[in-house]
Formats: structure tokens, sequence, C-alpha cells
């Protein structure tokens, strides 16, 4: 009979009732599990929101760095060049034909 436990004959097991005392430690011991339960539910799910927060950072700085490496190589461009003179600077081509509102 593997796994089964068998006492010694000469053992006896004898449960008896347990004080009030004990019976408040053991309640008083399960109300403190409980709270210390809830407030890691509450720490876990702060930091899932943390990392969800962090997740959408990452993708917002990921896309931002795209940006900013698709910049860095057209800066140096004619193309570039010639949007910076016409949309900062007001400058158009000599061949360009204007056409203003009246």
């Amino acid at each position: 009979m593997a796994g089964k436990f068998i006492p010694p004959a000469d053992i006896k097991i004898v449960l008896r009732k347990s004080t009030v005392l004990t019976k408040l430690v053991v309640v008083t011991a399960i109300a403190l599990s409980i709270a210390a339960l809830l407030t890691v539910h509450g720490a876990i799910r702060a930091a899932n929101r943390s990392t969800e927060a962090l997740r959408q950072q990452a993708i917002a700085l990921e896309q931002e760095q795209t940006r900013l490496e698709q910049y860095e190589q057209e800066k140096g461009t004619l193309q570039e060049i010639l949007r910076i003179a016409q949309e900062k600077l007001g400058l158009t081509l000599p061949d360009s034909i204007l056409i203003q509102p009246k």
C-alpha cells in the first residue's frame, strides 16, 4: 500500500475541541491573509495599468523614432530643401506661376 499512511498501533490520534483563543487566532490569520491578498491584487492591477501605459508610450516613441529617421534621410535632399524654402521661407522656383486670389 504505497502512499497510504497507517499509524502504528501504539499511537492514538486524539482530536479535542479547540479553545476560543485558538479559534480567534485562526480567524485573525484568515482575515489578515484576505487583507494581504486584496492588497496584492490591487498592486497587480496598478502594475498592469502602468505596464499598458508604458507599452503605449513605447509605441509612440517608436513611431517618433521612425519619423525622425525618415527626416534624417530626407533632410539633405533637393526635395526637402525645396519644401523648406516654399513652406517656411515663402520662396518659389523662378519658373513657377503664382496665382493670387482677388
